[in-house]
């Protein structure tokens, strides 16, 4: 087997409408329709410098089913640049970009191969240098709604030569995403493929090595949920068929959330001091060029009721949003505050309140009872109406131990709260 390359990419959402913010503005959306066409001429560009062998693309190529005339051209200029360094496309169409929708009747080069929907095809990968001992298969979507387990469609890959199963599906139930084409991990790897590219979640991850079963993830964050980097990754399969894999940042726009602790601070300068502080850390810890970002005041002190003035506060980081992009004009991109969320609780002594206060006293007790599984059980039981309905649960994130004994102190001081303000009414 001789060695060779490719770049695994998934989730464009070319020309997203980005719907998902609390705060923007249509300059601020056209801003990450834009964005999301550098990172696919990025991916593009990549693909040339490293002189890949081929792309494979695992759906959800645009946003929609409707065609969008951007879209359509910024990928017909990349598979044209593409095809002009002899790199070949092995794309399937997932949820956004069905089969049925007006993408079907595009033409696009010879370079680029599209799966079709009635059942797992299979291409031999094609470089420069004529035929590879690289087997591609894939299935597309027909329509929008999938919800047969798709991988169940792919054969017996055959054996002395490198195999790549292209999947638009969500493995293992993971939240947050529409259940089409569910399957499950160890399905994908019984299956006997040497990697499984698939689409449909957002978060780039490495689910099994040997076989590898990967997401991508999607090519620039649609929201606040999904921060951080975004981009593809870029495989070397050497002549032994072992793979490298080294993922590839694309996204010159992200998505942060930024945790601004009250329990400490005395004045409103300090705390004006210390966003401007974490701003400056999680600025500098990431490697993108602009920023689109959350402010959630956490923790409990005398800031509190400070807070609670909502359009001061609000006018307050609006002019500190502007005032940074001016103070670090020198820097390449731009800063944008999406939106801010008062999570704090006011200061409480509560060894005090316990010995004034029986209900407070019992309330304490009881929460002193709960470890980390009896936390669980309680989070399971508060949550099961919610996770029961299945469009109400995708909203609700991963509960962890650490996440489940913050809620529980939250739910602590907010109780001992009401009860003390109950008492002085």
């Amino acid at each position: 087997m001789g060695s060779f390359s490719f770049l695994h990419a998934a989730d464009l959402h070319l020309d997203s409408p980005f719907k998902g913010l609390r705060q923007s503005t249509p300059r601020l959306r056209e801003e990450l329709i834009r964005a999301s066409f550098r990172a696919w001429d990025r991916l593009v560009q990549e693909a040339v410098e490293r002189r890949v062998d081929f792309v494979l693309l695992s759906g959800d190529l645009t946003d929609h089913a409707g065609r969008s005339v951007r879209a359509h051209v910024r990928l017909s200029q990349g598979f044209r640049r593409l095809q002009e360094h002899g790199i070949a496309v092995y794309a399937v169409r997932g949820n956004h970009d069905p089969e049925d929708g007006e993408w079907s009747g595009v033409e696009w080069p010879d370079n680029v191969h599209f799966f079709p929907s009635r059942e797992v095809t299979r291409h031999t990968a094609l470089t420069r240098a004529g035929r590879l001992p690289v087997h591609v298969y894939g299935i597309s979507y027909p329509e929008r709604t999938v919800t047969d387990n798709l991988a169940k469609l792919f054969p017996k890959p055959e054996a002395g030569v490198y195999n790549i199963a292209v999947l638009h599906a969500n493995v293992d139930g993971r939240e947050g995403h529409e259940p089409y084409s569910p399957c499950s991990k160890e399905e994908l790897i019984g299956k006997g493929y040497d990697y499984w590219a698939l689409g449909h979640i957002h978060v780039p991850q490495v689910l099994h090595e040997r076989p590898y079963v990967v997401y991508s993830g999607n090519l620039l964050g649609r929201h606040m949920k999904e921060q951080g980097e975004r981009g593809c990754y870029y495989i070397e399969v050497d002549d032994a068929g072992e793979s490298k894999l080294e993922f590839i940042s694309l996204a010159d726009i992200q998505f942060i959330r930024i945790d601004v602790d009250i329990s400490d601070v005395e004045e409103p300068v300090e705390l004006h001091d210390r966003l401007l502080a974490a701003l400056d850390e999680r600025i500098d810890a990431s490697g993108s060029a602009s920023f689109i970002y959350r402010i959630r005041f956490i923790g409990s002190g005398k800031l509190h009721s400070y807070l609670q003035d909502a359009e001061q506060i609000g006018e307050w980081l609006s002019d500190l949003s502007e005032s940074y992009t001016s103070i670090h004009s020198d820097r390449s991109g731009s800063v944008w505050m999406e939106s801010w969320e008062d999570a704090t609780l006011p200061d409480i002594d509560l060894s005090v309140l316990e010995q004034d206060n029986p209900f407070i006293q019992q309330l304490l007790q009881l929460e002193a009872r709960f470890d980390d599984s009896l936390t669980e059980v309680w989070m399971e039981e508060l949550l099961q109406p919610v996770m029961s309905n299945r469009k109400t649960a995708r909203y609700v994130p991963a509960q962890h131990a650490e996440d489940q004994r913050k809620l529980l102190e939250q739910a602590k001081l907010l109780a001992v709260r009401l009860l003390t303000e109950r008492e002085e009414m």
